[in-house]
């Protein structure tokens, strides 16, 4: 269980990384703020604002997409375990039964 949790922290530390450092962001041309006009202003102002709503979406599909992993790999150790208990029960049974 502990595993998986790290495992799940791994991945999203590391996922943190690659959006925070590697990808590259395009570039947002400097201009002079004096020359442009108050439509322009909004309309930039707007742009900004969909493209940071747009991001902070796929940041929050990231994380949910980490979490169901975590879900999905908390399933699986669960059934590794229960597979072995399982095991371990019938190697008991074969042990008693070769006697």
């Amino acid at each position: 269980m502990k595993k998986a949790l790290i495992i799940a922290s791994v991945l999203a530390v590391l996922a943190g990384i690659y959006f925070g450092f590697f990808r590259k962001d395009p570039e947002v041309p400097k201009e002079d703020p004096a020359a442009q006009s108050e439509d322009e202003i909004k309309k930039r102002q707007e742009k900004i604002a969909a493209q940071v709503a747009e991001h902070t979406a796929q940041q929050m599909k990231m994380q949910q997409n980490v979490q169901r992993s975590a879900e999905d790999n908390q399933r699986t150790i669960r059934a590794i375990e229960e597979i072995n208990r399982i095991n371990r029960q019938n190697q008991q049974i074969n042990q008693q039964n070769k006697r």
